[in-house]
């Protein structure tokens, strides 16, 4: 779970922040409604944005075993100020296992917004980020485009 405009975990204005929250504690608890602050047992990774406008953890999608370690990764969005380029967002990929952020794929211009979407296609091995404000190059006009990222299995 997540939020693009949190400031109080990431520490900057709109730096956002996502949970990876434990199934096994979810399905055990006896409330209906867990507020994270009140059960932090739940929660088995925060990762935060670090730069202010980042957006992270708008979107978050489960992968597929990438790394060959027999857990999941895991793509979270940040389609807002990933770098000194305005909005040009990202969308980092997190170790399962390790949560340790494994590839980041960034926007390649100011105000596309980059990573404000993810759907993953398990069975195939495909990561789809919709680019819904890429521009028309001769009207520069927001026509958009998806981009499909193949995983290949990282060899030892």
């Amino acid at each position: 779970v997540g939020t693009a405009q949190d400031a109080a975990a990431s520490g900057v204005t709109q730096g956002g922040v996502a949970y990876v929250i434990s199934g096994r504690a979810i399905r055990t608890a006896s409330e209906t409604v867990l507020n994270l602050a009140a059960h932090p047992e739940i929660i088995l990774r925060t990762h935060t944005g670090t730069r202010a406008g980042e957006l992270l953890g708008d979107n978050m999608t489960n992968l597929f075993d990438l790394d060959g370690d027999g857990v999941d990764e895991y793509a979270i969005g940040a389609f807002g100020n990933v770098s000194a380029t305005p909005s040009t967002g990202a969308v980092i990929i997190y170790s399962g296992r390790t949560g340790a952020e494994l590839q980041r794929l960034e926007g390649e211009a100011a105000n596309l917004f980059f990573g404000q979407q993810t759907i993953a296609d398990r069975a195939n091995g495909t990561l789809y980020v919709p680019d819904v404000y890429f521009p028309d190059p001769t009207t520069g006009k927001s026509i958009g485009r998806v981009t499909l990222y193949r995983a290949v299995a990282i060899a030892d």
